[in-house]
């Protein structure tokens, strides 16, 4: 409303399992693709709340271009039962990639063209309304999220190369010879980037490393803003 029509949202069927494992508590993880099979009552009531929370982010999306109120109409899981226009009439589709726990997913829209046909001027010569301020509010926990966002801190102690047949007799109590000077400093990887120099040490009883040097200064939270977005989804 006020677009007439039927669009329709198409999960990945092995999404769809994903995400009813999440949605009942599970993490979402398979060692295997998931088998196909009917989807229960309960199921699809669960999964309906996540194409309401979708249907709410897309108004949301379509209100800078038109007042839209998309609203839920059914959830088919034979494609034979999803027909919205006649074979021959041309459609809109978006593909949207969904990972999760690192494996990649898809699920997209598709939109008749008669329905957008009411708004096809504004489509064309791109009269949409971007609000140009920013608001202060998102950017707020924006911020706090990535101040919040954990990374990978790794120190490289050295390495060593050996023939294979000293790697087969090493034993308790060998030493291997590494490549770093003791008295040269170590690099302090972050997310598998050189950051820092630092020398080696211990505090409270556990090793630790004292920064003597800053190799790359870290961005400013403006910067961060600048960089192309990526979600990823993990089992924690």
């Amino acid at each position: 409303n006020p677009l007439h029509g039927h669009g329709l949202f198409v999960f990945e069927h092995h999404l769809v399992y994903i995400l009813i494992d999440m949605l009942f508590g599970g993490n979402g993880w398979f060692e295997n693709p998931p088998p196909k099979r009917e989807i229960t009552g309960i199921e699809i009531k669960m999964l309906s709340k996540v194409v309401h929370s979708a249907l709410e982010d897309l108004g949301k999306a379509w209100n800078r271009l038109t007042p839209l109120e998309p609203y839920f109409d059914r959830m088919e899981v034979n494609s034979k039962f999803t027909a919205i226009v006649p074979p021959d009439e041309v459609v809109a589709s978006t593909t949207f990639d969904v990972e999760i726990n690192r494996a990649p997913y898809t699920m997209s829209l598709c939109l008749p063209y008669s329905m957008l046909d009411p708004v096809r001027t504004q489509l064309e010569e791109g009269k949409t309304s971007y609000d140009e301020e920013v608001n202060a509010v998102n950017v707020s926990r924006l911020e706090e999220n990535l101040l919040n966002s954990k990374v990978g801190v790794k120190v490289d102690l050295g390495e060593s190369r050996m023939s294979l047949r000293s790697f087969l007799t090493l034993k308790e109590g060998d030493r291997i010879l590494l490549n770093q000077d003791q008295n040269k400093p170590l690099k302090v990887m972050v997310q598998d980037k050189l950051k820092y120099l630092a020398t080696q040490g211990a505090d409270k009883g556990k090793n630790a490393v004292k920064i003597t040097k800053l190799i790359e200064p870290p961005p400013r939270f403006s910067d961060l803003l600048d960089q192309p977005a990526k979600v990823i989804a993990e089992d924690s």
